[in-house]
C-alpha cells in the first residue's frame, strides 16, 4: 500500500505530467467551445432513449465533420476510450441521451486526462534516466 502511496506522491510532483494534463485540457476546452451546444430535450426523456446522432457534453458528435484540432484529440485519446467504453454504458443507461452525454464526457475526460498524466510521468522518467547515464 504504501508503494501505491508513493507513486501517486510522485505522480503528482511530475512537472512533465501538469503541463501535459493542464495542456490536453486546455485543447479540449477549446476544441468544444467551437462547438455549438444542443438544446436540451423539453420533455422528460426515459433512459436509454436511442437517437440517430451522437452527442458528447451535449454536442453533436460525427468524427468526419470535426475540426482537425478535435479530430487529433481524439485519436490521441484512443486508449483511454477502451476504460471509458466499459465503464460508460453501465453508468450513462440511468440517464436520458443529453445527460448521458455529459456523463460520458466526465468519464473520457477523467480517463484522457489520466492518460496524459501517465504518459508525462513516463515523459520524465525517461528524462531523468538519460540524464543520469550522461557524463
Amino acid at each position: 500500500m504504501r508503494a501505491i502511496g508513493r507513486f501517486f506522491g510522485r505522480l503528482l510532483a511530475c512537472r512533465a505530467a501538469h503541463a501535459l494534463f493542464v495542456t490536453h485540457l486546455c485543447l479540449v476546452i477549446s476544441a468544444f467551445a467551437d462547438k455549438p451546444a444542443e438544446n436540451p430535450p423539453d420533455y422528460d426523456c426515459a433512459p436509454g432513449l436511442e437517437t440517430n446522432r451522437g452527442l458528447l457534453a451535449g454536442r453533436t458528435l460525427h468524427f468526419s465533420y470535426e475540426s482537425p484540432l478535435l479530430k487529433t484529440l481524439l485519436i490521441l485519446d484512443i486508449p483511454s476510450m477502451i476504460p471509458s467504453a466499459l465503464l460508460g454504458p453501465p453508468v450513462e443507461s440511468h440517464f436520458c441521451d443529453y445527460a448521458a452525454s455529459w456523463v460520458a464526457a466526465l468519464i473520457l475526460l477523467f480517463f484522457s486526462s489520466a492518460q496524459w498524466w501517465l504518459i508525462g510521468y513516463w515523459i520524465e522518467c525517461a528524462a531523468r534516466a538519460v540524464k543520469r547515464q550522461l557524463p
